[in-house]
């Protein structure tokens, strides 16, 4: 008895601090004081960002159609509050884009001095729904996709710049998001279940995250003969920096017909081929996986391959244009006889001129 009380007793208490730690891996914030940024109040926008009074979610909603759509606008929602961070640390937020169309935005930090920091550009940020997306800051913003419903993540180091690191390792003064929209659009954002995650519980912004296909998305596919074309992977983390990969391709297996491809990217089209085909890259160590669409367009061309590996592919004489025009003089057999006639004779003044030069100098001596 006294040992199962003993065990019983040890098991309580694993519960205890295995759920305490649990609880301190991530801190749940409140949309309840988030609000509205200045540039809301610009009539032409109708700006309204709403918050639920549980403090659960938060509403952003404003419409550009007075605007000329070479005209972007923004709205910024944010919440003044002091608190520390973990530098390799992440905020996740439940989003949902209620519009039809793709939202632009960012998320911000704002230090004790009141500076603001975003995320960078060339950077990533994760939206998680049924799979995970890693989508990259380009102008200032990431993108949302229409109808989008799901997570999204935005670790801290895509945020650290030195004045940014500085900013995370004291206290900061508040945060928020702000959206931006081009002209003739409308624009609708539902926030909800934020959370800020410590390093154990955040996503790693420096691991490979992103495999990437490099090459020309549209191959030739030939009447005769075969076509090649070579592609290679790159691996990025969050942060954009490239990483190591030992990806191998490999074909979707649809409509892949007359299309083969090496495990180091080398592809191989025949005439039989359609007219599209996959290519994927997968390294299986860091569970990397990128898919690429390809065209393949008919070309009269085929591979022919001379000694030394040049590739000489040649065209049909009917689609090659003729070099010499023909306003220009033709090089018949009478043309051919007058240039060699023109260099017979300049050869004998040449000789004339050498000989009476040579008699010159005799008669000097």
């Amino acid at each position: 008895m006294k040992k199962r009380k003993w065990l019983g007793v040890c098991f309580f208490f694993l519960l205890l601090f295995s759920g305490a730690a649990t609880a301190n891996a991530y801190e749940r914030a409140t949309f309840k004081d988030f609000v509205a940024g200045a540039d809301a109040d610009n009539a032409q926008l109708g700006a309204s960002v709403e918050c639920a009074t549980t403090g659960r979610s938060m509403d952003i909603s404003f419409q550009t159609m007075e605007l000329s759509e070479d005209t972007y606008s923004t709205v910024t929602a944010y919440r003044s509050e002091s608190r520390s961070m973990d530098l390799e640390g992440s905020v996740m937020v439940g989003i949902a884009n209620m519009q039809n169309q793709t939202a632009r935005m960012n998320f911000s930090i704002i230090d004790q001095s009141g500076s603001a920091f975003q995320v960078k550009e060339g950077c990533y940020v994760a939206l998680r729904d049924d799979q995970t997306t890693y989508v990259p800051v380009e102008k200032g913003c990431f993108e949302i996709p229409a109808g989008f419903s799901g997570e999204l993540e935005i670790p801290f180091p895509v945020l650290s710049n030195d004045a940014a690191k500085e900013a995370l390792s004291q206290k900061i003064t508040g945060y928020g998001f702000v959206c931006v929209v081009a002209g003739q659009s409308r624009y609708h954002l539902k926030f909800y279940d934020m959370n800020f995650l410590d390093s154990s519980e955040a996503v790693n912004a420096h691991e490979a995250a992103i495999l990437q296909i490099n090459g020309d998305a549209t191959v030739r596919k030939p009447e005769t003969g075969f076509s090649e074309a070579s592609f290679s992977a790159s691996a990025y983390n969050m942060l954009g920096e490239e990483q190591k990969t030992d990806a191998e391709f490999s074909l979707s297996g649809k409509s892949d017909a007359g299309v083969t491809v090496t495990k180091d990217g080398l592809l191989k089209v025949l005439p039989e081929a359609g007219e599209t085909v996959t290519l994927c890259a997968k390294d299986k160590k860091q569970d990397l996986w990128a898919e690429m669409p390809l065209t393949l367009e008919r070309s009269w061309t085929t591979l022919v391959l001379t000694d030394n590996g040049y590739d000489a592919s040649v065209a049909k004489p009917e689609d090659v244009a003729p070099v010499i025009d023909t306003d220009i003089w033709n090089l018949e057999e009478q043309g051919v006889w007058i240039i060699r006639g023109l260099l017979l004779l300049g050869t004998v003044i040449f000789f004339i001129y050498y000989v009476h030069a040579r008699k010159k100098n005799r008669r000097n001596l």
